[in-house]
């Protein structure tokens, strides 16, 4: 499980220890009557339920932003600090008292040190949180003895609810029969495209929320991330749009300039062509509308570009591309609404000139622009307001797009249990190329054992038997004499895990290794090579790999190679549904290198990764990345998830070493990567 740095020492070693000595004595697989452990799914599923409780809280009291930081917060921290005294609990800890008092002490500590106490007393007179969570959880349930120096009220019923009976909720869990594994509860990040995104406003809307209240929100979100650019009494310049995103600009400049600030605004177009909500909201302000034109973008402390959202569909020109041209000459900080105007939605793409913003501010969820080349370069830190759009309702319209992160698969890494042995965490397969060419299989190699794969071998050809063997110690050797040779070691069920390509040589040799690979139904990892030996050879890799878990790894260059004359496949404008389209054709995990690297699976799930280094961007760093992979997949992950979690790690330990990294280096810095993940 993952235990916050905030939880007292004291408590986490007893954690620790507890969890090791029920491992020891098997109590994760104890059942009876009166006592199951619960598993992480269904922690999981009761996370996200009370989470849309908060969510209740937060929509039906209006809440200012900070308060509802505030009360997700407290939320959070309490549902982590209940996971630690429950687990120590649950497994049978003697010291359990002891350890809910450093818990007590330590959640309040918590609470006054993020000055959190607005937001704690929040929580507790709303009965509909409440009421829900005692629907949710076992009616009886032992009190905590809470300090009285807080209201803590029907809070103090959920928290104690949750720890003593949380138990109970295994009856219901999705995977009865799991063993238990506590792992981090930080919710998947979803990625809406404009349209999902406009989906997910007219459900809302139809729900009850009118539209000019979201837009409300919306502009309330704007002017609280303005005043964190700005100090008090500072000079800003909202720059409005005829659109929605216009509508936000009014309503952040009404709300800003009712706090203290000095604000012009200036709009697109005439006034009397506003409408619907962004009419409305135009008459929240009682300042001057000065046209775009006259508006000067210097002498100011801070620009708004509340031009144009994700609803842009053209290159812009005319007004609207010089305005954004004097925004970016000003040199002023530049606070984007929704995403920098220019920018296109779906992805990432600039459309004539785009603005180059400080900070965008965004609302419910991030749009493929934030994550993607070169739309992230123009956003600047992006920060997600919660505007009361529910995650049911985000999942609802997307629910396929994610960014990449460990929430996304850290509940499926490899976590070795006690008794566990190296037989257990499978046997990696590499195909060397050539005496001149051994280098790349041999990275691979030791990424896969750094990884976490029990054994790893590389398969040589015999003229470079010799030279792999002075390289090379944990790493196992055998010969392979090309195809014939593949076909006879992989009848050893033992290597469950293969990589081909890394200087594997570009012929027809190849292919036929990796149909032997395909036919042997090994999990697979194809780079390189074994990419560009199919040029012009599509068809023969449609369907294939639909009964082998297989990653590819293509780089532009080899995706364009690979699906040539395939217009369908390398035509789109948006990197995720090129990506998507090449999943569904080959029935491979797909994953497409780049500083915003896109991974998705045939069923149509995606991820676009966004920790990556340009330090990365040096020889035998794509081989090192095949072996993380095949690595995880040797230990039982997905295919999808090995390859979220391999492009992650890879970039994790790259940025860890910076300047002067090569290639070596990156295996050896994975250990530290697992470590944060894995405690």
């Amino acid at each position: 499980m993952a235990v916050r740095p905030w939880l007292r020492k004291a408590s986490l070693d007893r954690v620790r220890s507890g969890l090791a000595r029920a491992d020891t004595n098997g109590l994760f697989d104890r059942r009876n009557e009166n006592l199951a452990v619960a598993d992480a799914a269904g922690l999981g599923c009761l996370a996200d339920s009370l989470d849309g409780s908060v969510r209740h809280v937060v929509v039906e009291n209006d809440l200012e932003l900070h308060l509802r930081q505030e009360v997700h917060h407290v939320f959070r921290a309490a549902v982590q600090f209940g996971v630690a005294l429950l687990a120590a609990e649950t497994l049978g800890l003697d010291d359990g008292d002891a350890l809910e008092a450093d818990f007590l002490e330590g959640f309040f500590d918590f609470i006054e040190l993020e000055g959190l106490d607005d937001g704690f007393d929040l929580l507790h007179p709303v009965q509909p949180f409440s009421f829900e969570v005692l629907l949710l959880l076992a009616p009886a349930g032992r009190s905590l003895p809470w300090p009285r120096r807080f209201k803590i009220g029907r809070s103090a019923a959920l928290l104690s609810i949750f720890c003593s009976n949380f138990v109970q909720l295994r009856k219901t869990s999705p995977n009865p029969e799991k063993r238990v594994h506590f792992a981090p509860m930080t919710a998947l990040e979803l990625v809406l495209a404009p349209s999902q995104m406009k989906l997910a406003d007219m459900e809302a809307i139809a729900s009850g929320i009118p539209g000019i209240e979201l837009m409300r929100r919306a502009g309330r979100a704007v002017a609280d991330s303005a005043e964190k650019l700005a100090s008090p009494g500072a000079r800003i310049v909202v720059a409005a749009g005829p659109g929605q995103n216009g509508g936000d600009g009014f309503i952040a400049a009404a709300l800003l300039a009712e706090r203290g600030s000095h604000v012009r605004l200036g709009l697109l177009g005439s006034p009397d062509r506003l409408t619907g909500d962004a009419a409305e909201a135009a008459k929240d302000w009682t300042g001057e509308v000065e046209r775009i034109e006259d508006l000067s973008f210097n002498d100011v402390d801070l620009i708004i570009d509340a031009l144009f959202g994700t609803g842009l569909t053209r290159d812009l020109e005319g007004s609207a591309r010089h305005a954004v041209e004097r925004m970016n000459a000003s040199g002023r900080p530049i606070l984007a609404v929704d995403l920098p105007s220019g920018i296109d939605g779906d992805t990432g793409e600039v459309r004539g000139v785009a603005v180059k913003a400080t900070r965008t501010v965004t609302f419910a969820a991030r749009k493929p622009c934030h994550l993607l080349m070169p739309g992230r370069a123009y956003c600047g830190p992006v920060e997600v307001a919660d505007i009361g759009i529910g995650r049911r309702t985000l999942e609802a319209k997307g629910g396929t797009l994610f960014a990449n992160g460990p929430a996304l698969w850290n509940h499926v890494l490899p976590r070795p249990g006690l008794s566990s042995h190296k037989y257990e965490r499978g046997h990696t397969l590499v195909a060397s190329g050539g005496a001149t060419r051994t280098g790349a299989a041999r990275l691979a190699a030791r990424a896969a054992l750094r990884i976490g794969s029990g054994l790893v071998t590389v398969a040589s050809p015999p003229e470079a038997l010799g030279v792999n063997a002075a390289h090379l110690t944990a790493v196992m050797l055998r010969g392979c004499d090309g195809p014939e040779g593949l076909n006879t070691i992989l009848q050893d069920q033992r290597f469950n895990a293969l990589v081909l390509g890394p200087a594997l040589g570009i012929h027809a040799g190849t292919r036929a290794m990796v149909a032997v690979a395909v036919h042997a139904r090994r999990s697979l990892v194809l780079d390189a090579d074994a990419l560009t030996s199919f040029e012009g050879l599509a068809t023969e890799l449609h369907g294939a790999f639909r009964h082998a878990p297989t990653v590819l790894t293509p780089h532009d260059g080899e995706f364009s190679r690979l699906f040539k004359g395939h217009l369908d496949l390398v035509d789109p404008a948006s990197k995720i549904e090129r990506v998507r389209r090449a999943a569904a054709y080959t029935g491979a995990v797909v994953l497409l290198k780049g500083a915003d690297t896109v991974i998705a699976a045939p069923d149509g799930r995606a991820a676009i990764n966004e920790n990556g280094t340009p330090y990365l961007a040096t020889a035998g760093s794509g081989d090192t990345l095949c072996g993380l992979i095949a690595g995880l997949m040797a230990q039982g992950v997905p295919a999808f998830e090995a390859a979220c979690a391999g492009v992650w790690i890879h970039a994790e330990a790259g940025a860890s070493f910076g300047p002067g990294l090569i290639a070596e280096d990156l295996a050896e810095l994975v250990p530290a990567v697992l470590r944060g993940l894995l405690r």
